[in-house]
């Protein structure tokens, strides 16, 4: 009979984490609905706050320097990587404004997540809690966790489709304003999520947890067979 090994403080340590991590996603998600519902009010809410980011023609490579003929080439300088701006219009359209609202738009002084954002980390750490919850040493193989690990990789492979399917969404919401300069072209595609996830890398990390998923898995049946056997 295999004996009880007590939980280490880690796991309670982290179980608690993941708690707050899905308490307080749940909470914010609530105030997100509440929020984009606020926005759907009178016509002085009307006012939205979409953010623009134009890249430097050098796009971030360092470039020669223009100098003079004879003169010493500079042994450093900076050349600009991008450039945001704040596009401020009026949107009459209420259905426009709680959809902006849902996407994470900024339209106040304080910056709100967005909807799929605040979604995500909540199940992330409902997953993440119920896993380190039934988690025990003496048996650390079981067929729950493996689904769960599956899960959070699903998740994160969610992440960067949301993000891709977000910024494309909200291309199509905000009017496709002239900039006034043809080479330039409209604000439709300088427009970027805000707050963007950053750098589309999640899917990466998603599908590492679904090969940790196929080997727990495994795990969990070689725990079974070897049950059997004896």
């Amino acid at each position: 009979m295999t004996a009880f090994l007590p939980e280490p403080w880690l796991f309670r340590g982290l179980r608690w984490l993941a708690l707050a991590q899905y308490v307080a996603a749940g909470l914010g998600l609530a105030l997100n609905l509440l929020f984009g519902l606020w926005d759907a009010g009178p016509a002085h809410h009307d006012l939205v706050f979409v953010t623009l980011q134009a890249n430097s023609r050098a796009q971030g490579q360092l470039s020669t320097a223009e100098t003079s003929p004879g003169a010493a080439r500079p042994t450093h300088y900076l050349v600009e990587k991008s450039s945001q701006h704040r596009l401020i219009y009026h949107e009459p359209s209420a259905a426009k404004r709680v959809a902006l609202a849902l996407l994470g738009v900024k339209n106040s002084s304080l910056g709100r997540s967005s909807l799929g954002i605040l979604l995500f980390a909540m199940l992330a750490g409902r997953l993440l809690y119920h896993m380190l919850r039934d988690m025990r040493l003496d048996t650390p193989f079981t067929d729950a966790n493996a689904r769960r690990i599956r899960w959070l990789g699903l998740l994160a492979l969610g992440i960067d489709a949301y993000e891709f399917l977000a910024l494309k969404a909200l291309q199509a919401l905000v009017p496709a304003i002239s900039l006034g300069d043809e080479r330039l072209g409209t604000v439709t595609r300088y427009i970027i999520l805000d707050p963007a996830m950053g750098g589309w890398g999640s899917w990466k990390f998603g599908l590492l947890l679904l090969v940790i998923a196929t080997i727990y898995q495994r795990g969990v049946e070689m725990a079974r067979e070897a049950e059997l056997t004896i």
